[in-house]
């Protein structure tokens, strides 16, 4: 019945359409559900065309194995975007081994031709299940052992393809103009941001911030991802502003001529791209010009408290800067000097890096510290809605506030209750999420007042796209939900974070819901009469989704609000794209392949800005990278990012095409160590007996103590930070002979005291006179409004100079490597060292309860 199923439409499916519904799901409450695996496989089937001619009566396992031979069918001829997109995942799955200029079993498997070639069978196109490369993939033959499995998302993906006739992908676009040496990728955007800069006045510039996909070419990309890594950019940096004007990042290199004479693979025909891929920001359009931060000074000893010095000219896109893993510099080259004299002298950043690549921009900013930081996200629930002009128990108590209660979500793992509120901006939702939906977190036994664990929050904000939330039961702010509660299907370990979880997720804005509190009270209203609340206040608080449910409602019903909401979302998105929302976010296959994919030497000599990986496959062959983690790279093996970005500076150093830009001062890296001659140690001593302690509790008396374990003199400082990012400097600048102890304080005990969470111990130390750390501290900070903003500690580690005409990197007139510098953070917890315990009476029943009087806390710094 084609009202059931649409062979080769899925989404419009029926079918597909009701096992995938949020709100009445089938089979029916009661049944089991169908699994992830049953849906795809499901959906795959309706792709590939709905065949049921091997249908007659069978078992399902008879059917499996004795489908007919049927005729493939002719490929089609027309490139699509499911084409290259499924050409983008063979490339990372596939052409480790399958590719270049020697792949294995003769399989080029980004050659169209080789793929759907008639003899070979890999790709019979019209019958994915037949197709020799799905059949491999489904088995778990490939991959081969060892290597990373393929997502079933992928794996539907590839089998969708096959099943509308494995359409061709358009070749691969090339960067424009020849290689002339290793840094020529770098080169050619420096080039475009000078020539793009020279444009704009001088007393403009400092405003002015690139972002760069140009790395993407080098690996090998096609016009659609280059669509999509712009959509994902242009979605990315309007959710990370409270303006109310929505921004587009003006291109840089458009109409680019491409020479003649740029390289072409053997056999492959190249077809170049016009697109840009190079992008200009003003900050000012973003609110990101703005100088957030005062220099703060605080003697531990005195204990006098933090006080400004100074403001800090440092702005919120600096905070990103800071954490960026991928920068280099080329001091002596002609096209830096340049960059320096036109841009970097007028930009005034805190480090010199003229563009940040745009897939790391749209992954990381958008996650934690830098998206609560950027946003100025604050701490506490309270102050957020503050903010938002929301008073959530004045709408509670004058039902202006509407709730829906939901026992099948799409990302809580139990009950869900939806509050919704009228926000200065248009819509504020909070989600009151649970651990368990049995016992006190029963959502229907107290609909009014329930016991949830923790919560989402979702809001307009100022241009008509989302801002995000997540907190605990109390209202704090924390930056990754607990996975027993709820789950982010689009990451690989499943673990939502602030911000970019909620992106991906709400790609269409605020999602359609059901409630099913109000009809479970409305049918029986009379037979509560046992109950703490008045059910009455059940049908006023959770409003009928429609009129038919309730025609003599006289307020507002939920489908007409869920609507207007989404409504506002949908006409800011398509005013940025002209289209209305996608169902898939393009952040989510942009942030997905940067953050979960793994590297291969192809992506790696890309990202390092060579033109041919045979190139740095001999490189890491060579002695000095014997030491670096680099090694599975020359072995055709490959990398995870978080190592890559680990690895990235020592090979740039190493490779000498550049002098690297370490993110020393970053949030995101709480460790560096490439210099392994210094060791030094910190840790947290008994007062009295001056050993180590693991476990700590209020009223405790402790100390720190710094080591030189080295046999010369090192220069150090070491840098305290709380739970909620507060830092204080510890011990200041200084320097500690060769077997020396320090500690703090020197003569007398510091204590344990009542706080929460866990706090960090951050040693600076190096074996020559490095910048001392400046402390800054998000301004105008009221006592009653709590902190937002993390600190941040920042060194002066790359403060370029002109010496004798040149470039480079120094202090105090002489030559200065950062990389000397080592990083190492200690994190302080308290256990529990001693617990009594009292029982007291209270008015949760006749039995009392338990609590402790001496709980757990950390220590505070």
């Amino acid at each position: 019945d084609p009202r059931i199923v649409i062979p080769k439409k899925a989404d419009d499916s029926e079918l597909f359409y009701r096992i995938t519904d949020d709100i009445d799901p089938m089979p029916p409450e009661g049944k089991p559900p169908l699994s992830k695996s049953d849906i795809e496989t499901i959906k795959t089937w309706i792709e590939a065309g709905a065949d049921t001619s091997a249908w007659k009566g069978e078992p399902a396992e008879a059917v499996a194995s004795n489908v007919p031979p049927v005729e493939a069918a002719p490929p089609a001829t027309e490139p699509t975007a499911l084409s290259n997109e499924v050409r983008g995942l063979l490339q990372q799955h596939c052409a480790e081994c399958h590719g270049g200029a020697k792949p294995q079993s003769g399989l080029d498997i980004l050659q169209h031709a080789s793929l759907v070639d008639k003899e070979a069978e890999y790709v019979i196109p019209g019958r994915p299940f037949q197709s020799e490369i799905l059949r491999q993939i489904v088995d778990g033959n490939m991959p081969p052992e060892g290597k990373p499995r393929v997502p079933q998302e992928h794996v539907f993906k590839i089998a969708q393809w096959i099943g509308q006739g494995a359409p061709p992908w358009k070749e691969t676009v090339t960067k424009p103009g020849p290689a002339v040496d290793q840094a020529a990728d770098v080169r050619y955007v420096l080039q475009q941001i000078v020539a793009d800069i020279q444009k704009i006045p001088t007393s403009e510039r400092r405003f002015m911030r690139y972002i760069s996909f140009s790395h993407l070419l080098t690996r090998g990309v096609t016009d659609d991802d280059l669509d999509q890594h712009r959509e994902a950019l242009v979605k990315a940096i309007n959710h990370l502003t409270w303006e109310r004007e929505l921004v587009q990042p003006r291109p840089v290199d458009v109409g680019r001529v491409v020479p003649g004479n740029a390289p072409v693979e053997p056999g492959r025909q190249i077809e170049y791209t016009d697109k840009p891929t190079i992008f200009c920001i003003d900050l000012r359009k973003l609110g990101w010009d703005r100088y957030c931060y005062d220099i703060i000074r605080y003697d531990p000893l005195r204990d006098a408290g933090p006080r400004v010095v100074g403001e800090s000219s440092i702005d919120l896109f600096d905070l990103m800067l800071l954490e960026y893993p991928y920068a280099t510099i080329f001091p002596g080259r002609q096209f830096y000097d340049e960059v320096y004299t036109h841009y970097l002298a007028y930009a005034g950043m805190i480090r010199p890096i003229p563009f940040v690549r745009g897939d790391w921009f749209c992954s990381i900013c958008t996650q934690h510290p830098l998206y609560e930081d950027v946003m100025q996200m604050p701490i506490q629930l309270a102050e957020l809605e503050y903010r938002l002009g929301v008073d959530s128990k004045h709408n509670r108590d004058n039902y202006i506030a509407m709730r829906a209660g939901m026992t099948v979500s799409g990302v809580s793992r139990n009950n869900r209750i939806v509050e919704r509120h009228p926000s200065r901006f248009g819509h504020y939702y909070l989600s009151l999420d649970f651990a368990t939906s049995t016992g006190p977190e029963n959502m229907f036994r107290d609909p009014i007042n329930p016991k949830f664990t923790g919560g989402e929050m979702i809001f307009s904000l100022p241009n008509g796209l989302q801002g995000y939330l997540v907190t605990d039961a109390k209202g704090n702010r924390i930056n990754e939900a607990p996975t027993n509660i709820v789950t982010d299907k689009f990451a690989s370990d499943k673990v939502v974070r602030n911000g970019l979880a909620c992106m991906r997720c709400h790609n269409e804005g605020v999602k359609l819901f059901h409630d099913t509190v109000r009809p479970a009270f409305k049918s029986a209203l009379g037979q509560f009469g046992m109950l703490r609340f008045d059910p009455q206040d059940v049908l006023n608080l959770y409003p009928p989704h429609t009129r038919e449910e309730d025609p003599q409602w006289r307020g507002r019903f939920m489908e007409d609000v869920l609507k207007e909401d989404a409504e506002r979302f949908a006409n800011a998105y398509k005013k940025l794209f002209g289209k209305k929302p996608p169902r898939v976010s393009p952040l989510t296959p942009v942030s997905q392949r940067f953050l979960d994919a793994p590297l291969d030497i192809n992506q790696a000599s890309a990202e390092l800005g060579f033109r041919k990986p045979e190139l740095l496959e001999n490189a890491f062959t060579l002695p000095q990278f014997t030491t670096i983690g680099v090694r599975p790279l020359a072995t055709k093996g490959n990398l995870r990012r978080d190592a890559w970005e680990d690895y990235f500076d020592q090979v740039v150093a190493a490779t000498g095409i550049a002098e690297p830009v370490v993110p020393l001062d970053g949030l995101t890296r709480p460790n560096y160590q490439t210099n392994r001659a210094i060791q030094m140690t910190v840790t947290a001593v008994d007062f009295a007996t001056k050993k180590p302690r693991k476990t700590w509790a209020p009223g405790d008396k402790y100390q720190l103590m710094v080591e030189n374990k080295c046999n010369v003199p090192l220069y150090f400082e070491l840098v305290g930070t709380s739970a909620t990012g507060q830092k204080v400097m510890l011990m200041p600048y200084g320097q500690l002979a060769p077997g020396k102890k320090r500690f703090w304080p020197p003569d007398q005990p510091a204590f344990i005291q009542p706080g929460a969470g866990k706090e960090q111990l951050t040693l600076y130390c190096c074996d020559r006179e490095f910048p001392p750390g400046i402390i800054i501290r998000m301004k105008n900070l009221g006592k009653e409004r709590g902190h937002w903003m993390f600190d941040r500690i920042v060194h002066n580690f790359y403060g370029l100079a002109n010496a004798n005409g040149r470039l480079g990197l120094y202090y105090k007139g002489r030559p200065f490597d950062p990389r000397r510098i080592v990083k190492k953070t200690v994190t302080v917890a308290t256990g529990i060292k001693r617990l009594r315990r009292q029982v007291t009476r209270d008015a949760s029943g006749p039995g009392g309860s338990t609590r402790p009087l001496c709980p757990a806390r950390p220590l505070r710094v």
